[in-house]
Formats: C-alpha cells, structure tokens, sequence
C-alpha cells in the first residue's frame, strides 16, 4: 500500500509541474495591451479605416510595434502588402415599392429597409422583379431540406426568413436555437447568387437575428470595405436586402 500511495503521489506532482509556458509568455502584459488599445482607439485614429487620412499612421504605428519586439518584416524586407481593396459607398432609393393582389405596398428607406450592393457598377436596381418567397432560403441535403426545390429563379428576387427553421422549436432540428451557417445572412445572399436570383430580400426579426434593426440600419448607407475580385463580385446578386 505504501509503495502504491508513493507511486500515485509521485504521478500527481508530475502531472502539476510538466506544463512549461509557451516562450514569450512572460512578455504578454496587460499594461503593454492597454497602452497599445487605448493608442490605437484614440481620435487621432479616426477609426482606423483603410484607404482613409489616417491609414498611414495606423500601420506605422503598428510597424514600429512589431520592430520594437524584435519581429523581422517577411515581404521582401518590408513590414507591409499590398491588398487590392474595394471600397463601396450606397445611396438607397428613398423608397422600395411592391405591387401585390391586395394593392400597392411602399417601405421607406433605413425605417423599413436597408439594400446593399458588392457589384462593381454605378447603379443596381430591381425593376418591376418577379418576388418569390423560398422559405429560409435553404438547400440543406444532410437535413433533407431544399427551399428551392422545382424553383426557377433566374433573374427573380426572393424573399427569405433570416436564421435557420429550428430556431425557437423544442426540437433539434438543425441545431435547435444554435444558429448554424446556414441561417446567416452570407449563406442566404450566396445561395440566392448560385441559384441567379437577382435579388435577396431578408426578414429581419431581432430574436432570431440576435440584434436589433438598429444594427442592421446604421449600416445602410456607410462605406464598406471588401476584397476586390477580378470579376467585380459580377457572381453576386445584384441588390442584397433586408427590412423589417
């Protein structure tokens, strides 16, 4: 029994004493974190946008940190690379306009609704467009689910519920309450494109959003920043929507 208690005591104290720190570890400090995040966010930065007046210094901010520490810069000598970015401002039509079997329905700009565009051309729009309803905007095969079954949707605009269909069920279905890829707004706008529809109307509901419409409208008409393609994002639909 002796000999048994030595040996477990003998494997708990490895056990307790074998993990070594990661090397570096001791440099990471809160004070360095806070002095770095309270630079960076001070008005100097303006908010620290690409291809702003403020870039510059951002970056050389940045630059000098990693000089400092010891980091030796790994593009041909240089701390920096060039990434070709695209930078899209929207101004929304004041109204969006449907004309249904039971009359006319007009929603208004940033109350009612929100369009975005990653289409590089001066104008999109969505003239008398066929609307059709597909559900969750869903094709799911491990889930047995296909929104669009038997649907053409070419040159339409469809009209989506936001989140996945077991959001809010007892059940697990899908995932339950955990909203999987499928229900976000990516997927929906990235399916309705593969299925070339030209628009992509999404129901806003803030529970299974996880946000409120303000979020969703105080991005209406802000500068957005995306990667830019040799095709111009010409894959995508032409206008991306969501209203409540």
């Amino acid at each position: 029994m002796k000999n048994l208690l030595f040996l477990l005591s003998l494997i708990l104290t490895c056990s307790c004493t074998s993990v070594d720190k990661y090397p570096g570890q001791d440099a990471i400090l809160y004070k360095n974190i806070e002095k770095h995040i309270a630079e960076l966010s001070s008005d100097k930065y303006l908010g620290r946008m690409p291809m702003s007046s403020t870039e510059g210094i951002t970056i050389n901010y940045i630059a000098a940190q990693m000089k400092e520490i010891g980091l030796e810069p790994a593009n041909n000598g240089s701390y920096f690379q060039e990434v070709p970015l695209l930078a899209v401002t929207s101004k929304i039509s004041q109204t969006l306009d449907f004309e249904t079997p039971k009359g006319n329905l007009k929603l208004s700009k940033l109350v009612d609704y929100v369009t975005f565009s990653r289409r590089v051309e001066p104008e999109q729009t969505l003239d008398r467009s066929d609307l059709v309803f597909a559900g969750f905007g869903i094709t799911a095969p491990e889930y047995g689910r296909d929104d669009f079954q038997g649907m053409d949707l070419k040159g339409k605009t469809i009209l989506v519920f936001v989140n996945d269909p077991g959001y809010g069920k007892s059940d697990t279905y899908f995932k339950g309450n955990t909203m999987t890829y499928y229900g976000r707004w990516t997927y929906k706008f990235e399916e309705a494109a593969r299925r070339g529809a030209k628009g992509c109307l999404i129901i806003h509901e803030t529970g299974p959003a996880g946000y409120p419409w303000p979020v969703v409208r105080n991005n209406g008409e802000t500068t957005k920043l995306y990667l830019k393609p040799e095709n111009n994002y010409q894959d995508r639909c032409a206008l991306r929507v969501g209203f409540r």
